[in-house]
């Protein structure tokens, strides 16, 4: 077996930088109120810019999204879960972790996230 997550790390092959993750999580306040709490991650990553905008048909209008993956050791939460999902730091930018694809086969914890801009419009 073939452990690629160590070429996450290796100048050689890719520039991974440092990106900021949020993780969210729910709990409820003494007045009985959601109240989220956000746990900051510095995360080694790889990040690719999508394919540039890419074009939502929705029935009331068309809306370009900007899209990034990112490739990590870190495991990601992603929405549609049951949890909040991650949030992405990068270039200045906050992007919602949309999906995630494990490739543990790959090598230990070795993920991908495709993650779409926070508020799902032109950045």
């Amino acid at each position: 077996m073939i452990d690629v997550s160590e070429l996450l790390l290796d100048p050689d092959f890719v520039e991974p930088s440092t990106i900021v993750v949020l993780r969210r999580t729910s709990t409820v306040g003494t007045t009985g109120r959601n109240v989220l709490a956000e746990t900051i991650n510095n995360v080694i990553a790889v990040v690719q810019a999508g394919n540039g905008e890419t074009l939502k048909r929705l029935p009331e209008s068309a809306q370009l999204s900007d899209w990034i993956t990112v490739y990590s050791k870190f495991v990601f939460t992603a929405d549609g879960t049951g949890q909040y999902p991650d949030i992405v730091q990068w270039n200045g930018k906050r992007y919602s972790v949309q999906l995630k694809t494990d490739y543990s086969n790959w090598g230990e914890g070795y993920t991908r996230a495709d993650c779409l801009i926070e508020g799902g419009g032109n950045g």
